[in-house]
Formats: structure tokens, C-alpha cells, sequence
């Protein structure tokens, strides 16, 4: 189960993913090869058109799930939206991962929160570390092409190894 906290009042789920997230990130540092293979901020900015282009192609997921082009979508889109995307979740699942995104309180989830609500499910339905990088697939290949690379950033970035990025770590990355 991915969503452990649908019910809680805000601070503690949020400490809760917040958490939860950091241990994905520490027990990804064994999964994911690719961090190691970044030396410098070029080899990151390298990256940036391939990122572009998965950014664009999930605005297109996006727009074709808004089907009153509102600009957000409401939990019966992501419903379906999540369903062709192959990302098998509870009722239960969708409603606290629609509490933990919709960050404006707005009611609908925006662009910008769409895409952190695929990284939190890619993220936290990751397998652990023993599985095979066959099974490591989530979904299709367009939100696994999107977060592979920010994932392998964020680990890069990560110098501490510890889950959560702090200024200190990226200032002496930049540096």
C-alpha cells in the first residue's frame, strides 16, 4: 500500500510521507547505477532535453484527462487517468495521494501537482533494492524516462546520502 495516512491531520502525514520518501531515496541509492555516472553540473544540464521532452509528453497525459480543460483535474479524472496508466491504486490509495498533492487546497489537481503526484506513486511503488531492474518498470515507459534521470539528479545531489537534499550539499555540488 502506498498511501498509509489518508486520515491524518496534516502535519503528521506530511512527516509521515516526508519519511517515508526519504527512506525510498537512501534505499534508491542501491538501485539506481546512474547517479554515479554524474561528475558535474554539466553532466546534469545534459539532461535537461530529455527531461523537457518527458515534461512535455506528460502535459499532453495531463490535457487528455482534463476533460472540462478546466486546467485540473478532479479525482474521478485521475481515476481514469491513473487506470490507463497502467498504475493500479486503491480508492483509498488515489484520495491520499489527491489530499497530498492538491497542495492549494483548490479541490483539483493543477499541472504542477500532477507531476508530483506521479513522482510520489513512482517513487513509493518502487520495489526494494532486491528486485531485478526488470522489475523495476512501473506503468509505461514515458513516467519511468521522466524520473529515472531526476532521481539519479537528486541522488547526485544527495552527497550526504541521508534521503533529503539540504543547501549545504547542493552549494558544495554547484561549488
Amino acid at each position: 500500500m502506498i498511501c498509509c495516512c489518508v486520515k491524518s491531520e496534516n502535519n503528521k502525514k506530511y512527516a509521515e510521507l516526508d519519511a517515508k520518501l526519504a527512506r525510498k531515496m537512501v534505499e534508491s541509492r542501491r538501485i539506481y547505477p546512474g547517479h554515479k555516472s554524474l561528475k558535474s553540473m554539466d553532466s546534469i544540464i545534459m539532461k535537461f532535453p530529455k527531461l523537457r521532452e518527458g515534461l512535455r509528453n506528460i502535459r499532453n497525459v495531463f490535457e487528455s484527462y482534463d476533460n472540462d480543460s478546466n486546467g485540473t483535474i478532479d479525482i474521478e479524472e485521475l481515476k481514469k487517468c491513473l487506470e490507463e496508466l497502467q498504475l493500479s491504486l486503491s480508492d483509498e490509495e488515489v484520495k491520499g495521494l489527491y489530499g497530498w498533492c492538491d497542495v492549494d487546497g483548490s479541490k483539483g489537481i493543477q499541472f504542477n501537482e500532477f507531476i508530483v503526484l506521479l513522482c510520489l506513486i513512482y517513487l513509493l511503488s518502487k520495489p526494494s533494492s532486491e528486485s531485478n531492474a526488470e522489475s523495476r518498470e512501473m506503468g509505461p515507459k514515458l513516467v519511468e524516462s521522466i524520473f529515472d534521470p531526476i532521481v539519479e539528479v537528486f541522488l547526485f545531489l544527495d552527497k550526504d546520502g541521508k534521503g533529503k537534499l539540504n543547501k549545504a550539499d547542493v552549494i558544495k555540488t554547484l561549488n
